[in-house]
């Protein structure tokens, strides 16, 4: 699989970089400080069942000789994983001063559970993965890494209303490992 017109990011087709009899659901250009390109192409299979399709995510990279347009990186979700969308935010979580990609594997409920995953798109790798409810993930700036926050439950709290939230960020050693920058809990209300 590759795409043969050597185009920028964001002029590439989606529909022709997701597997045969699949659709795009979303798209995402990133632009490395060196110029190199990538596209993030999230795509859905179909079903009578939306709530039961299966789903992915494939990293393409530009490179210099034919084919300009490659896959490097791909995950994917069948039907019964119960992901109902894959959504990305691209910016440097490892601080390399390339970007990477973090992306959501959504299972939806009250607790707005599903997978969390960082791509180093320089090196075509998964580096980070955490499964979580009652939380949500963002790019750090300063300093370059993660930033978590989440729920924080006090005995007869309604599912509504934690009392508080935790606010964590970490930050990327090289290897899959991340340590723990700051923590703070912040009461809510």
């Amino acid at each position: 699989m590759s795409y043969a017109q050597d185009v920028d990011a964001a002029d590439l087709p989606a529909e022709a970089l997701v597997p045969a009899g699949t659709t795009p659901t979303d798209s995402w250009p990133a632009i490395a400080p060196d110029g190199t390109q990538y596209a993030l192409v999230a795509f859905a299979a179909p079903s009578d069942d939306p709530l039961r399709q299966a789903r992915g995510l494939i990293v393409w990279r530009r490179f210099p000789d034919a084919p300009p347009w490659r896959p490097v990186y791909g995950l994917s979700d069948p039907a019964d994983a119960g992901v109902v969308g894959i959504h990305t935010l691209i910016g440097d979580a490892t601080g390399d001063g390339s970007p990477d990609a973090l992306t959501f594997e959504d299972t939806g409920g009250s607790g707005a559970c599903g997978t969390w995953r960082v791509l180093d798109l320089a090196s075509n790798a998964q580096v980070y993965k955490s499964q979580t409810c009652d939380a949500t993930y963002d790019v750090s700036t300063d300093p370059a890494g993660l930033v978590l926050r989440a729920a924080v439950y006090r005995q007869g709290d309604a599912h509504c209303c934690p009392s508080a939230t935790r606010t964590t960020v970490f930050v990327y050693g090289g290897d899959a490992d991340w340590t723990v920058a700051s923590r703070v809990v912040t009461p809510n209300g």
